[in-house]
């Protein structure tokens, strides 16, 4: 895998630290860089960050349980890419969080999670701020109230 991120890094700009088995298509469409006000799902594929989560909680699982440092180092490429493209996305101009809430209507995965641990492991404030904008606030806001809704 760091291979396949080092040649996607290769290719410059939005690729550095990107590893993911298709293009940046797939998160230009979910992002509505496409069509704007648009957040389209499986546009070439479906739930990229899903997806991504899973990759991600792999590598943090073979530096954590086999201390495999490369694996670490393909994750901290990774996180970096959320960092600066959901930043990006976040501090755009006529965006914001209500525009981000309706991107996270598309299955996510455990992106807060897999976020959540890495920081516990460097203690980069940019990996906890990148997990808190995973926050889903229609799951999330009726729970912070008491209100137990996901029966």
């Amino acid at each position: 895998l760091a291979e396949a991120q080092a040649a996607w890094s290769a290719l410059g700009g939005r690729h550095v630290g990107y590893l993911f088995p298709y293009s940046l298509d797939a998160f230009d469409n979910l992002f509505g860089y496409a069509k704007p006000g648009q957040y389209l799902n499986c546009a070439p594929v479906c739930v990229p960050f899903y997806v991504m989560h899973k990759v991600m909680a792999g590598m943090l699982d073979q530096y954590q349980h086999a201390g495999n440092r490369q694996a670490l180092r393909v994750l901290l490429g990774m996180a970096d890419w959320v960092v600066r493209e959901v930043g990006a996305l976040l501090a755009r101009p006529g965006f914001g969080e209500a525009a981000w809430q309706q991107v996270l209507n598309t299955e996510w995965g455990g992106m807060n999670e897999v976020l959540y641990n890495l920081y516990a492991v460097t203690g980069n404030a940019s990996h906890l701020r990148a997990g808190e904008w995973f926050n889903h606030f229609l799951w999330t806001a009726p729970l912070a109230i008491g209100v137990d809704d996901l029966d």
